[in-house]
C-alpha cells in the first residue's frame, strides 16, 4: 500500500498547479493537497506583503484554500491557477482589513519573513517592504516574484491594468532613490530590472 501511495504522490508533485486543479475538480483530494503544498509558500509571501502581518497572512491563506476548494468548479484551466488563487486571497485580505480596527493592524505589523524568488537576494524585498505600501509591495511581488503580467496583477489586486502600470512605475521610482549616481544599486543585491522596469 505504501508503494502505491508513493507512486501516486510522485506524479502529483510533478504536475503543474493547473493540472493539479483539474485533477482536484475531478474529485482528487490528493491533487488538492499537493496543490496546497505547492502554492502555500508563494501565497503566504504575497499576502504578507499585502497585509504586513505574517499571522494575518497565515489566516488569509487558510481561508483562501478553503474557499478555493469550495469554488473549485468555477476554476478554468485557461487561467493560471496562481492568478485565480491570489485573487481569492486578495479579496479576503481586503475584506478582513475593512473589519479590522486600524490600531490593531498597526500594532500587529511585523517584519516580513516572505521568501524571495529563487535567485534573488532578500535585500531587495527588505527594501521594498521598508519603502513601499502593502499594495505597491504586493504588486512588485506579483510582477517579479510571481512573473505576472499587468493584466493578471490587475485581476488579483482588483485594479485596472493601467492603474497597475502606474503603481509599478511609481513603486520603481520610489526604489530608484536607492540607486547610486553611477547607476549601481545602493543595496548591491537590488536587481536593476526591478528599479528600472525591466522584466
Amino acid at each position: 500500500m505504501s508503494e502505491r501511495t508513493s507512486d501516486t504522490v510522485r506524479p502529483l508533485r510533478e504536475d503543474s498547479p493547473e493540472a493539479l486543479a483539474v485533477r482536484a475538480q475531478r474529485g482528487s483530494r490528493d491533487a488538492f493537497a499537493a496543490l496546497v503544498e505547492a502554492m502555500h509558500a508563494r501565497l503566504h509571501s504575497f499576502i504578507v506583503r499585502r497585509t504586513g502581518c505574517p499571522h494575518e497572512a497565515e489566516d488569509v491563506c487558510q481561508e483562501a484554500f478553503i474557499r478555493a476548494w469550495e469554488r473549485l468548479s468555477t476554476y478554468h484551466p485557461k487561467w493560471r491557477f496562481s492568478t485565480w488563487l491570489f485573487t481569492i486571497a486578495g479579496r479576503i485580505a481586503i475584506s478582513r482589513a475593512r473589519t479590522r480596527r486600524p490600531t490593531a493592524a498597526l500594532s500587529s505589523a511585523e517584519p516580513s519573513p516572505a521568501t524571495p524568488p529563487p535567485g534573488v537576494d532578500s535585500s531587495i524585498w527588505t527594501l521594498v517592504d521598508r519603502e513601499l505600501s502593502g499594495e505597491s509591495a504586493a504588486a512588485l511581488w506579483l510582477k517579479y516574484g510571481e512573473g505576472m503580467e499587468a493584466a493578471e496583477i490587475a485581476r488579483v489586486l482588483g485594479k485596472t491594468e493601467g492603474g497597475v502600470r502606474v503603481m509599478l512605475h511609481r513603486a520603481r521610482g520610489a526604489l530608484a532613490r536607492h540607486i547610486e549616481p553611477d547607476g549601481s544599486p545602493a543595496v548591491p543585491s537590488v536587481p536593476l530590472a526591478v528599479v528600472r522596469g525591466g522584466s
